[in-house]
């Protein structure tokens, strides 16, 4: 029955070698047994049971009354599922930011939507490959890895395409090795988009057998994809920001950040061993005159300032002022020219520069003579 979905009626059980309890219902003095499933779809999600204590022959009205009581009941199955899934999802995609998101995202998709596994991939750079963020396996996390794309499923996803096999995925796509050693047959998968519509990764459930409602688990999929989107386009936002902010820190000359008003945001080591070189601490007193200014004039324009400075007499400091418009900030950069212009002024005196300066109060020189002032005189 739990095959077929149909109703089924025993006369005797204790004469039917079949029977699975047979021991247990001789024990209990049962003759008769007739039992009906609940239906949930086309699926059996139970069976519900009755014995006598005579043998009866099969009675078709007490059958048919009892199928309507499995078909209620499936419905009442069907509804609480139903509960169940709205929660999980509720609570798999408001889940807080942060390392375990994904793991708890792919946690509930897989028992909301009754799943083998689950998991959330990024794209790695080159686009051919995918880094998985978290995967569900038996409903457990597992550890991470990285597979190609090529020749999987997961290769029209990246393509900006929802991909459903509701049967037979490994004949449909043979390269996959991986899906037949999962036995996997059923395979949803959706793109992850970021604001902009590039797809950033995938997300993916697979079923060892096939879903009883296809319907459902795709919705499911969609679903979870779109919060997941979001969190892993934070994720690699702010991945970004923080190698951004990384490289002014590791830059051996000076660089400073200023907010529209000129406010200093932040200043690097070598800012502050530049300050302490000219007698301060204070790496706003090292700054060029009227730096907010400036600062203001290069967010208006959106072009970037060069201003050259002289703190002390014996120094000589280049500003670089660079725009940057869509967060109203500004990043100056400061080189020193003070060690180059020493070092040009030796190399000057020691004739490995030559003095423009003097050279253009030299006579021209003929092409056709060594001097432009008379002919050439001829050799004794």
């Amino acid at each position: 029955m739990l095959k077929s979905g149909a109703p089924a009626w025993i006369p005797d059980v204790i004469a039917d070698t079949n029977f699975p309890r047979n021991r247990l219902v001789r024990n209990l003095g049962l003759r008769a047994g007739f039992a009906c499933p609940i239906l949930v779809g086309k699926e059996v999600a139970g069976v519900l049971e009755f014995f006598h204590t005579e043998r009866l022959e099969p009675d078709e009205a007490i059958l048919m009354v009892m199928n309507q009581v499995g078909v209620l009941l499936g419905r009442v199955v069907e509804r609480r599922r139903a509960e169940q899934t709205l929660t999980s999802l509720a609570m798999g995609i408001a889940a807080k930011n942060g390392r375990d998101f994904f793991a708890s995202l792919v946690t509930h998709l897989a028992s909301s939507a009754k799943a083998d596994y689950a998991l959330i991939g990024e794209l790695k750079e080159g686009r051919d490959a995918v880094h998985t963020l978290a995967v569900c396996a038996g409903r457990e996390i597992v550890p991470n890895f990285d597979y190609p794309l090529d020749g999987t499923p997961c290769e029209q996803v990246t393509n900006k395409n929802f991909c459903s096999y509701p049967e037979g995925v490994q004949e449909r796509v043979p390269k996959d090795k991986i899906l037949v050693d999962m036995k996997v047959q059923t395979y949803v998968g959706t793109p992850l988009f970021d604001s902009t519509g590039k797809v950033l990764g995938l997300l993916v459930a697979m079923w060892r057998r096939r879903p009883a409602n296809m319907r459902v688990a795709e919705s499911m999929a969609q679903i979870f994809a779109v919060r997941a989107a979001a969190e892993l386009e934070r994720k690699q936002t702010q991945e970004t920001a923080q190698t951004l902010a990384e490289v002014p820190r590791a830059n051996p000359h000076p660089v400073m950040e200023f907010a529209a008003d000129g406010t200093l945001r932040f200043s690097n080591p070598a800012a502050h061993l530049l300050a302490r070189s000219l007698g301060t601490q204070d790496v706003r007193s090292i700054l060029p005159k009227d730096t907010a200014g400036i600062v203001s004039k290069c967010l208006i324009s959106g072009q970037a300032g060069l201003v050259v400075d002289k703190p002390a007499d014996d120094r000589t400091i280049i500003w670089s002022f660079i725009p940057i418009v869509k967060n109203s900030t500004v990043f100056a950069h400061a080189f020193e020219l003070t060690l180059f212009l020493d070092l040009h002024d030796e190399l000057r005196e020691m004739g490995f520069v030559v003095d423009r300066t003097k050279r253009r109060n030299r006579p021209a020189r003929s092409r056709h003579g060594p001097t432009a002032r008379g002919p050439k005189e001829p050799v004794h």
